[in-house]
């Protein structure tokens, strides 16, 4: 209506007439253009990976596979992902396995961070169906008669996601695979949940982190802090930040030292100067009895687990276990990393704990894994 009154008024001014007229020829052009691209660009590839965040919380892994092959393989897929977290007390899983197969394999399953697709070649048939006419190529043309095939693919079904395929020729070498390669998958499972999960933890951008660009102003060091958590110890030896949520407390702590030998990369040296830092500077209620109560580490009870390894490059040793607080009826899991700065020869500690009576601490140790692995020098 809006376009035929402006032309009623200056109908007398042809020009006027034929410039609205190519206008719309013009506009109409461009629409059409428009509508062949989008139809052209759903044609060639019709999944929807722009249009979903990825889903899942920490220590959850979706492995997807056929029915018969779940059927026969199911414990040794457990072994491979669900087998025991080391270093706490209790039993949890490394993951809690989200199984997927042919029949329910959508919504949440399909838009997960960590995703694991086991495909046999003989069982092909059953799972093509579940991929794009693309994807279904790119997996026919890496099947390998006489071997296995592992590719990762980014962000298939959403965004950020790490789809891993695992193609094997046979049940044979299935079973070999999950046999003899267990600590290589669930080491892409972990590394999977650093590099796609941590955007539900690190919901800032570095630039605006405050504190990671004052850590490495002073410090030279920083991990990214959540906005979740809060600074919770400031000292000249001893700076800590902590985490408060429904009855759980996390808090990450970091000191340093000058390196003088390997020792201090021993168990025994870890233990002792975290207990000494830590011990003073981290103490429990306030009794009317003035008894202090101070934060020290249970080698009793707890067997410590340990591990090298590298951080972002860095030499590295992971120590877990578990600490409690003496004269107080508090303790929980710890995970300590120590890194060797050899830029400037010396030892930097972080020291996560946890405080969540009666709750699973496995999670929440992933939390501070993936905090840990921000960890980074000053440039």
């Amino acid at each position: 209506m809006a376009f035929r009154q402006i032309s009623f008024i200056r109908a007398a001014d042809s020009n006027y007439i034929c410039e609205q007229k190519e206008t719309m020829t013009q506009w109409r052009s461009s629409r059409l253009l428009w509508i062949v691209l989008l139809i052209a660009a759903c044609n060639v590839e019709s999944d929807d990976r722009w249009q979903y965040d990825a889903v899942g919380e920490f220590g959850d892994v979706v492995v997807l596979t056929d029915q018969m092959t779940w059927g026969q393989h199911r414990t040794l897929i457990d072994s491979v992902f669900g087998r025991p977290l080391p270093g706490i007390a209790g039993t949890e899983p490394f993951f809690t396995i989200r199984p997927s197969d042919e029949s329910n394999f959508d919504g949440y399953f399909k838009k997960n961070y960590n995703v694991f697709i086991l495909l046999q070649r003989d069982r092909w048939n059953r799972m093509k169906d579940l991929f794009t006419n693309g994807l279904q190529q790119k997996i026919e043309s890496k099947f390998n008669p006489d071997g296995l095939v592992v590719f990762k693919l980014e962000d298939v079904w959403a965004k950020p996601q790490r789809v891993h395929f695992i193609l094997s020729p046979s049940e044979d070498m299935t079973v070999k695979t999950l046999q003899n390669k267990r600590g290589s998958l669930l080491q892409q499972a972990l590394e999977t949940e650093c590099e796609t999960t941590s955007v539900t933890l690190l919901d800032n951008k570095p630039e605006k982190d405050t504190f990671l660009n004052r850590m490495l102003e002073e410090k030279g060091y920083a991990i990214r802090k959540p906005i979740t958590y809060r600074l919770s110890v400031s000292s000249e030896e001893c700076t800590g930040i902590m985490r408060d949520m429904n009855g759980k407390r996390l808090g990450m702590y970091f000191y340093e030292e000058p390196y003088t030998d390997q020792k201090q990369f021993s168990s025994s040296y870890i233990i002792g100067r975290r207990n000494d830092v830590l011990g003073r500077h981290l103490t429990g209620s306030q009794r009317a009895d003035s008894v202090p109560t101070f934060m020290s580490t249970d080698t009793v009870n707890v067997k410590l687990f340990r591990r090298q390894f590298e951080l972002n490059g860095l030499y590295a040793i992971e120590t877990r276990g578990w600490w409690e607080m003496e004269n107080d009826y508090m303790a929980g899991p710890f995970v300590n990393y120590t890194v060797l700065d050899t830029k400037n020869n010396r030892v930097i500690t972080m020291d996560g704990n946890i405080f969540a009576p009666g709750k699973e601490k496995g999670r929440l140790i992933r939390q501070l894994y993936v905090l840990a692995s921000t960890f980074k020098l000053k440039e």
